[in-house]
């Protein structure tokens, strides 16, 4: 055979450099330092698509390959954290460009509901979590769960601009929200906490969902209190609450306050008070330094859902009525002046001396103090029996408080004293002299009944 001629390349191949990739060569598994800038987006959605590939739920055969998928999107999310936070100026110009683009965030959505999105594993507490008395629970699959947590918060920061343009609401919608609310009751404290940063960020970009993110978490907050009375997420949720309540306008508009009365106010009769309840008492004391005419709802409320066999419950309570006290103004100190005087007597007299010192504690406070001495006329003859009593308390500390009390009073206002003290003698008068009669009848009864007996 003759020999084939000897081909030389072309002058364009040779002149020319190799082409580059097209974007169908381009795989997940690259990252995006290897790739020209123009291929980002293709890249980030093929990457975003795997990671929203669902795990085969056949455990025994395939539990090698679930390992090497879990462990391969793990990969691809760190990846894609690494580029949302790259700072540098020709990405970050790219970058809102592909993040820009319906394909991009409808992947980059997609696998944040596929890993995140999940029916929660079964309870180990019956009872709500108690961070000071309960052991943590902790989700075997967290490390995986924090990446893509991680992933969906960076996104957030970085397409804060897509919120601007109207291009997120299409994707963030109330549906994904709900979803995401639904999680609140984890178990795993770390969970609560991402998802707690996540709702805040949301519903600081997105003014469109502030009133039915409020209306979802007043609807779990009704559940808790009415019906299931737990829920891993209430301190998470009052956390969110409280900072949204710090950033209400002024005046304070009659929604907000219908929520204080009707969702707030009530969960103080929960079981597990001593869980929530410093969340609550922010929430709470939040609203009357946004409106102190509110300071008269807010006693009302305490006063009705006060406990009355949980004095444990009762020293919260006492607590937070101190709290509430310090920002209640004259006016609307004098509104409530009769149940405030009721409740510092009946926690004077009651049969738990740390409710007592709790109560007496009440005079410490220079401005409370100042308030009792601007109406002791109204305040001192209801308190003034219970003080009395005290002042022969069993305990020390007690008796001694009691009597400090009545030394202020005393020198307050020595007349108002005397008065009290006569009156109330009169009163013991009168109660002796009532005791003294009915015995006499008593006795006059059992004489007549005596001769019908022998007969």
């Amino acid at each position: 055979r003759p020999a084939r001629p000897h081909r030389f390349p072309r002058l364009s191949a040779m002149a020319s450099p190799s082409p580059p990739r097209k974007a169908d060569d381009v795989g997940p598994n690259r990252s995006f330092g290897d790739v020209d800038i123009s291929l980002h987006k293709e890249l980030l959605i093929q990457k975003a698509r795997y990671c929203a590939k669902p795990l085969e739920k056949k455990a025994t055969s395939e539990e090698k390959e679930n390992h090497s998928v879990l462990e391969m999107k793990a990969t691809y999310f760190k990846d894609m954290i690494e580029y949302f936070q790259t700072g540098e100026p020709e990405i970050k110009e790219d970058r809102e460009e592909v993040l820009s683009d319906d394909a991009v965030l409808k992947a980059i959505m997609q696998a944040t509901e596929s890993n995140i999105f999940r029916a929660l594993p079964p309870l180990v507490n019956e009872k709500m979590i108690d961070p000071d008395d309960d052991e943590e629970v902790y989700y075997s699959n967290w490390n995986f769960l924090q990446i893509v947590y991680e992933y969906f918060f960076r996104f957030l920061i970085v397409g804060a601009f897509l919120e601007k343009r109207q291009i997120l609401k299409k994707f963030v919608n109330m549906r994904f929200v709900s979803r995401l609310l639904e999680l609140f009751d984890s178990e795993d404290s770390r969970e609560r906490e991402y998802l707690r940063m996540i709702l805040i960020r949301i519903y600081a970009k997105a003014m469109r969902l502030r009133v039915p993110i409020r209306r979802r978490i007043s609807e779990i907050f009704h559940e808790f209190t009415y019906s299931t009375e737990r829920h891993n997420g209430i301190t998470a949720l009052l956390e969110v609450l409280g900072g949204i309540i710090t950033g209400f306008a002024l005046p304070v508009k009659i929604q907000h306050k219908i929520y204080l009365e009707r969702v707030l106010l009530p969960m103080h009769k929960s079981p597990s008070l001593s869980v929530i309840h410093p969340q609550l008492s922010y929430c709470v004391t939040q609203f009357i330094d946004k409106d102190h005419t509110l300071a008269v709802m807010v006693l009302r409320g305490l006063f009705k859902f006060w406990p009355t066999l949980n004095s444990s419950k009762e020293l919260l309570l006492l607590s937070e009525l101190e709290e509430v006290l310090e920002l209640t103004r004259a006016e609307e100190f004098e509104l409530c002046l009769q149940s405030i005087s009721r409740r510092l007597a009946a926690g004077i007299c009651s049969s738990h001396f740390q409710i007592c010192q709790r109560t007496l504690f009440f005079w410490h406070n220079d401005y409370i103090a100042s308030m009792i001495a601007q109406y002791k006329e109204d305040v001192f003859p209801v308190v003034y029996p219970a003080l009395k009593s005290a002042s022969v308390h069993w305990n020390n500390q007690v008796a001694e408080l009691s009597q400090n009390v009545l030394n202020i009073f005393s020198e307050l206002d020595p007349e108002l004293v005397d008065k009290c003290e006569s009156e109330a003698a009169a009163i013991k008068k009168s109660e002796a002299e009532a005791t003294s009669r009915r015995k006499k009848l008593w006795e006059l009864l059992s004489e007549e009944k005596k001769p019908q007996n022998s007969k």
